[in-house]
């Protein structure tokens, strides 16, 4: 294009090229091809130069990028040959740096592994756009195996062809590991609830019945025999009887506690005054028997299972009547405190997770059950929400020790958490904190 323009301005000029007007028009145009030419082949070469530039600039943004990168970063051939690994091997793998270069690759990849990653990079081969993640098994150095998930990509020469590809993968051994442990702790838990469902059927049929029998023909023995016995012998039958009745007891407390997983119904909103309502109905001649005052504050509604939610309630308010002073009628306060924010960081500690935040809502509420009964010393704090544990004697309080147990069960169903604060012989004051809203189960 260049040329042909100097020869149109020489065409047009040929008639003056005879004078000295001619000629030097001649040497102007000459003077300018030159340099023009001469400007032309500079900005080539600086093009070319700035290519350069910007490739060798890129190859080195790619090996920074490599060099500290966590990832593991192999490129390989058209033949699955090794041509460059990334410092972060050695840290992974074990392998010191280039000991991988120009080995093949399947021959650290385990054997059960070998025909996927084949499969692999004939699709790569096949397709120069296609990315594909996997998971194989990679030895490492000293001869462990590690669980490498990455992703391949190829890339293409310069007519398109398939060149190689570039596999990015990370460590996730660990990560597997703990998977495979929770799948297996899944396992044994759904095994377990199987088997508590099972011991709470022969709990309510296959021991129940048996004990019925016990007791059925102790009343009979005792109405028909009852003249002809012997003092002592009246006596025997009497703590048979009432063995037999603890033993009942026992069986249904323990099937209530069983049953709070077992037999669990699903979330819903739940006014807990109406619950409250509910339960001082039930306790309503005990309450007149004992002289019991109550007194009922402000409580939230909660997401809870409301049949479990008068289980707590109905043990908690039962201790406080149980467990009184026998000089004093029972007073029995109870309220709640909803969103108590200044408090997050104790509600944190309580319910002893590690990230509220992420994993329930910020809506909590605190319900106080406040008496004025016996007491106790807290050092047997935790001994209390223990199946089984008692504080006192059998025949100072009747009772099988499973209360507050299935009171903490529950508590903690709904993502929350029970205490209590006491003095022995000053009362006591139970904490139960719970989200007022929860997550799907």
């Amino acid at each position: 294009m260049l040329a042909g323009s100097f020869a149109l301005l020489i065409i047009v000029a040929r008639d003056q090229l005879r004078g000295p007007i001619g000629w030097l028009i001649l040497l102007t145009l000459v003077i300018t091809a030159v340099v023009v030419y001469r400007q032309f082949v500079i900005n080539r070469e600086n093009v070319r130069l700035y290519e350069k530039l910007s490739i060798e600039r890129s190859e080195q943004r790619f090996r920074s990028l490599v060099s500290n990168s966590f990832d593991i970063v192999l490129v390989f051939d058209t033949q699955g040959i090794i041509r460059f690994q990334s410092p972060s091997v050695t840290r992974v793998l074990g392998y010191g740096s280039d000991e991988l270069i120009g080995r093949r690759g399947l021959d650290f990849v385990h054997r059960d592994d070998i025909s996927e990653v084949i499969k692999v990079t004939r699709m790569l081969a096949a397709d120069p756009k296609a990315e594909v993640m996997r998971e194989s098994r990679f030895r490492h150095r000293n001869g462990e195996w590690r669980i490498l998930e990455g992703i391949g990509k190829s890339f293409s020469d310069e007519n398109g062809g398939f060149y190689g590809f570039i596999l990015n993968s990370r460590d996730i051994t660990h990560h597997k590991l703990v998977e495979n442990n929770l799948r297996a702790f899944t396992r044994r838990l759904q095994r377990s609830n199987r088997e508590l469902k099972d011991f709470a059927f022969v709990a309510s049929h296959d021991l129940q019945e048996p004990l019925r029998k016990v007791l059925a023909f102790g009343d009979r023995l005792k109405a028909k025999y009852g003249e002809v016995l012997t003092g002592e012998g009246l006596d025997y039958l009497e703590r048979m009887q009432g063995a037999s009745e603890r033993m009942r007891t026992l069986i249904n407390d323990l099937l209530s506690f069983s049953r709070i997983t077992t037999n669990a119904k699903p979330f819903e909103e739940v006014d807990l005054t109406e619950i409250i309502d509910e339960v001082l109905f039930d306790f309503e001649l005990v309450l007149e028997e004992t002289q019991t005052e109550i007194v009922v504050g402000d409580l939230p509604k909660i997401d809870a299972d409301k049949t479990q939610m008068r289980q707590l309630f109905q043990n908690l308010i039962g201790n406080a009547i149980k467990f009184r002073k026998a000089d004093a009628p029972p007073l029995i306060k109870i309220y709640g405190e909803m969103n108590p924010a200044e408090d997050f960081e104790l509600i944190e500690q309580e319910l002893n997770a590690e990230s509220l935040e992420n994993d329930l809502p910020k809506g909590f509420c605190r319900i106080y059950v406040e008496d004025n009964g016996i007491g106790f010393d807290e050092k047997y704090l935790d001994r209390i929400f223990t199946v089984f544990q008692r504080l006192h004697g059998r025949s100072e309080y009747e009772g099988s020790g499973v209360g507050l147990a299935v009171c903490r069960k529950i508590t903690e169903r709904h993502n929350g958490h029970i205490t209590a604060r006491s003095t022995s012989g000053k009362g006591s004051k139970f904490i139960v904190t719970m989200p007022m809203k929860q997550l799907e189960e």
